[in-house]
C-alpha cells in the first residue's frame, strides 16, 4: 500500500472540524471509506472540497472498521471486498469522510501510484482489500473511537473475539459457582434459617455475649505484602506487622517478558538481523530477530508497517513453532502457530496487554472507561415480551414493564445480560440487575433443558458478619450450643410479665377476653347512642330513627322503596337514575302501601323529577320530570314546523312568560298530533348546544283539557305522550 498509493492528505475541513471540537468538546467520527475509478493527482487533492461527496463516480463505500489510537494520530482501516461489485474497476482515488456535529466532510483523500485492481464479484473467490489511513491530530480527545458495528472485519479480529469469548465464559462459570456456593452458605440478616455447627462470637449478640475465636479466616486488621526484587532473603509473615521487602528467586523466561537468564537483557538475545525481501513464514529456528527498517518483508501482521520490529521464535517441537511480533512504533504484540502436519501457518492475532485498547469489533469496549460505549444494547424489553425466549448473548433493557418470568422481587427497570457457555455443555445464564442495586441470576441447563429459578444474590449488607455490631431479623435456630452469655426476653412465653390492659380488660397471655365492639359483619343490636364525627357510609338502607344518609358510587336507586331522606354529592355510575337529571340532588321516598312507593328526586338545577313503584308484580315505573318554574322559554311563532331545537336557543324571551297559539299542527319523527284552538307551549332547555352528548329539551303543549310532553336529545326525538283530565 505504501509503494501503490501517495501519502495521505488531511484537508482543511478536517483541522476546522477538528478546532471546533477542541472547543466544543464534540467528537470527530471517521464514517465511511469512498473507492472511485475518478483520477486525480496529488497537487489536485489540496484544491477538492465537500462538494466532491456529491459529484466523485462512487464505485465503492464502506464503514470504517476500526479507528486505532497512537501518540498523536489515529490509524482508521477500512476493508473493501468485492462481493457486490459488478464489474472490474481501478481504485485510483481513496476518500475518508468524516462527521462532526451530524454533518458529514470530506477528512482525507489519497491517490493511487499504481492502482489497485478491484475484480467483479465471483463465486470461486472472495477479495478483500484493507486500507489503513494515518491521520494525525493535534488532540486525541476531539476523536470518536466508534465505528459500525456492521463492518466487516478481519478473521484475524474474528479470532480474537472468539478466543475472549471463551475466557470469558469459563472466567463467568467459575465466578458463579463460587457466588452460589457462597450464598448458600451465608446468614441471612432477615428469614428463618437453621444453623448447624458450634458458633462463636467475639462480640455482644443483642445482650452480653462475648467470646474469643480459636482461629480466624481472616485478619482482623488487613497487612500489606511487597516483593523487592533486587532482594533474594526470606521474610516470615504472621499477619502483626506488614512485610513490605520479600525477596525472589528464579530466572524470570522470556516467553513471560523476562530475559531467560541472570546477566543480559533482552536486546542481548537477538541472533540475527531480518534482510529485506524476507518472508516471516521462513523463521522456523528458536531466537530473537530484528528488523530495522529493511522493506519487502512478507507474512507480518497486516495493521503493521514491518519496518521496525522484532520476532520471537519459540520452538515447541518439531511440528509446532510459536512466533510473537513486536511492532516498535506501536508497541502491539501480535502471536501465531506454525503446523508441521500439513503445513499452516495461523492467522496473526493480536495480544492485547493491561494499557491496551480492545476495539469493540474484537470484543473489546473501545475505550479505558470500561462499559463499552460504542456498544448499544440490542433493545428495550416490556410486558409483550418473555424472558423464556431470550437465550442469545447480549444486553436488553427493561423500561418501566416487566416480561414475563421476571424475577417477582425485580424492579421494573432493569438491565438483562445473557451470556452462554458456548461448549458441549450448552448451559445459559440469565442476569437481572435492577435499579435498585438489587441482582437475580439463574440458568438453562440439563437435559431436556430447564429454566432454573431466579437466585437473588446477596449484597454485604445482608448477610450477618463475624465481628462488628448487628440487628439481625428473623427466627434463627441453632441446632448446636452457642458459646456465649444471652441476655434479654425471651422470644416467646406462656405468659406476659406485666399483663396489659385491652379495652379496658387484663390481659396476660395465659386466657382469651371477650371484647365488647361492634363487627363488620353479621346482624347486631348496638345499645347507647352512638356519635359519628365522620360520613357515615352504609351500601343499603339503615334501619332506625336515622332520616337522611349519602348515595354513593355505583348505588342502584331501585333499592330505595322504604320512606327516607337521601343525599346524592356528585355519584358516578348510578344505577336506574333519571338520565337528565344532575349527580347533585336529595332523595324523598314516600310508601304508600306495603309494595307501592313514591319517588322524588330534585337537582341542583331546580329540576324535580318522579316514579313510581308499584303494581303486582312492583315494579318502578319511567322517570317523569315534574315542570319547574325556572328556565321556561316560551316557544317561537313558527314552532308549527320546527326542524331544530337549536331555534329556542337563538331567541329569547323573559322567564314565566305565557304565549298563546292558535290551532296549530305540531309534528315530528312520530307524525302529527292536532291540538285545540288554544294552547300553550313552553320548553325547557338544558346545556344545549351543537353536536354535544349533553344536551337536553324537554316540551310541553297545553290545551283545555289535554297535555303533550315531548323528550329530545343528542339521539333525537322521543314522541309525544299524551294526558288526559277532566
Amino acid at each position: 500500500m505504501a509503494d501503490n498509493y501517495g501519502q495521505w492528505f488531511i484537508t482543511k475541513m478536517f483541522t476546522d472540524a477538528e478546532a471546533a471540537a477542541v472547543t466544543s468538546g464534540k467528537q470527530i467520527t471517521f464514517k465511511k471509506m469512498i473507492a472511485s475509478q475518478d483520477i486525480f493527482t496529488q497537487d489536485d487533492l489540496a484544491t477538492l472540497t465537500n462538494s466532491v461527496l456529491g459529484t466523485i463516480d462512487i464505485k465503492q463505500q464502506v464503514n470504517i472498521s476500526t479507528v486505532l489510537p497512537s501518540t498523536g494520530s489515529y490509524k482508521v482501516q477500512g476493508v473493501f471486498s468485492n462481493s457486490t461489485v459488478t464489474a472490474d474497476y481501478l481504485m485510483n482515488t481513496i476518500l475518508l469522510v468524516g462527521s462532526y456535529n451530524g454533518t458529514e466532510f470530506l477528512a482525507a483523500a489519497q491517490v493511487a501510484n499504481y492502482a489497485f485492481k478491484m475484480p467483479a464479484a465471483s463465486t470461486g473467490e472472495q477479495t478483500i482489500y484493507n486500507i489503513a489511513a494515518q491521520i494525525s491530530v493535534s488532540n486525541t480527545a476531539t476523536v470518536s473511537l466508534t465505528v459500525d458495528p456492521d463492518s466487516i472485519v478481519t478473521n484475524a479480529g474474528l479470532k480474537v473475539v472468539t478466543d475472549a469469548q471463551a475466557v470469558k465464559d469459563s472466567a463467568q462459570d467459575v465466578k458463579i459457582s463460587s457466588l452460589e456456593t457462597k450464598d448458600a452458605q451465608n446468614v441471612k440478616t432477615t428469614g428463618n434459617q437453621t444453623i448447624g455447627g458450634i458458633k462463636t462470637f467475639t462480640e455482644k449478640i443483642i445482650g452480653s455475649i462475648t467470646g474469643t475465636a480459636d482461629k480466624a479466616v481472616a485478619l482482623f486488621t488487613g497487612r500489606k505484602l511487597k516483593v523487592k526484587l533486587d532482594s533474594t532473603t526470606d521474610k516470615t509473615f504472621n499477619g502483626t506487622a506488614d512485610v513490605t521487602d520479600i525477596g525472589v528467586s528464579g530466572v524470570l523466561p522470556i516467553a513471560n517478558g523476562g530475559t531467560g537468564n541472570t546477566t543480559g537483557s533482552a536486546k542481548d538475545l537477538v541472533t540475527s538481523y531480518i534482510p529485506a525481501n524476507s518472508d516471516l513464514d521462513t523463521y522456523l529456528t528458536a531466537g530473537w530477530y530484528r528488523n530495522t527498517f529493511a522493506s519487502g518483508i512478507t507474512n507480518m501482521p497486516p495493521e503493521t508497517l514491518g519496518m521496525w520490529f522484532s520476532l520471537e521464535v519459540l520452538v515447541v517441537n518439531d511440528a509446532n513453532v510459536i512466533q510473537r511480533y513486536y511492532d516498535i512504533p506501536s508497541g502491539r504484540w501480535f502471536i501465531r502457530r506454525y503446523y508441521a502436519s500439513p503445513v499452516v501457518w495461523s492467522d496473526w492475532k493480536e495480544i492485547y496487554s493491561g494499557n491496551s485498547i480492545i476495539p469493540i469489533a474484537n470484543g473489546g469496549t473501545g475505550n479505558n472507561l470500561g462499559l463499552s460505549v460504542g456498544q448499544s444494547l440490542k433493545g428495550t424489553l416490556s410486558n409483550a415480551d418473555d424472558l423464556n425466549n431470550y437465550k442469545s448473548i447480549g444486553k436488553w433493557t427493561v423500561g418501566g414493564n416487566k416480561p414475563a418470568n421476571s424475577p417477582t422481587n425485580g424492579d421494573p427497570y432493569a438491565i438483562v445480560t445473557v451470556e452462554s457457555s458456548e461448549n458441549s455443555s450448552g448451559f445459559i445464564i440469565q442476569t437481572y440487575k435492577d435499579i435498585l442495586n438489587k441482582v437475580f441470576i439463574r440458568t438453562l441447563a440439563g437435559s431436556p433443558a430447564v429454566w432454573r429459578a431466579w437466585i437473588q444474590l446477596s449484597d454485604d449488607s445482608t448477610v450477618v458478619h463475624n465481628t462488628g455490631d448487628e440487628t439481625i431479623a428473623g427466627v434463627k435456630s441453632f441446632t448446636q450450643k452457642v458459646n456465649a452469655s444471652i441476655s434479654g426476653n425471651a422470644g416467646t412465653a406462656t405468659k406476659l410479665e406485666t399483663s396489659r390492659k385491652i379495652d379496658g380488660k387484663n390481659f396476660d397471655g395465659t386466657k382469651d377476653i371477650v371484647l365488647d365492639v361492634v363487627h363488620n359483619t353479621g346482624d347486631e343490636n348496638i345499645a347507647g347512642a352512638k356519635t359519628f364525627t365522620d360520613t357515615l357510609i352504609a351500601n343499603s338502607p339503615i334501619k332506625g330513627n336515622t332520616q337522611r344518609y349519602y348515595i354513593e358510587d355505583g348505588y342502584d336507586l331501585n333499592g330505595y322503596t322504604d320512606v327516607g331522606d337521601f343525599i346524592l354529592n356528585g355519584a358516578n355510575n348510578l344505577v336506574n337514575y333519571p338520565n337528565a337529571a344532575s349527580t347533585y340532588a336529595s332523595l324523598h321516598v314516600e310508601k304508600l302501601s306495603g309494595n307501592t312507593s313514591i319517588q322524588t328526586l330534585t337537582d341542583s338545577n331546580h329540576r324535580i323529577f318522579t316514579r313510581i313503584y308499584g303494581g303486582n308484580p312492583a315494579s318502578f315505573g319511567e322517570w317523569r320530570m315534574i315542570d319547574s318554574p325556572y328556565r321556561l322559554v316560551p316557544v317561537p311563532s313558527y314552532i308549527g314546523s320546527f326542524y331544530s331545537l337549536l331555534d329556542f336557543q337563538k331567541n329569547e324571551y323573559g322567564l314565566g312568560t305565557t304565549v298563546i297559539y292558535s290551532s296549530v299542527n305540531i309534528s315530528y319523527n312520530d307524525g302529527p298530533h292536532t291540538v285545540s284552538n288554544t294552547f300553550k307551549v313552553t320548553v325547557d332547555l338544558f346545556n344545549w348546544g351543537n353536536g354535544n352528548s349533553s344536551n337536553y329539551a324537554f316540551i310541553k303543549v297545553e290545551e283545555p283539557k289535554s297535555i303533550y310532553r315531548g323528550y329530545y336529545d343528542y339521539k333525537g326525538f322521543s314522541g309525544w305522550s299524551k294526558q288526559t283530565y277532566g
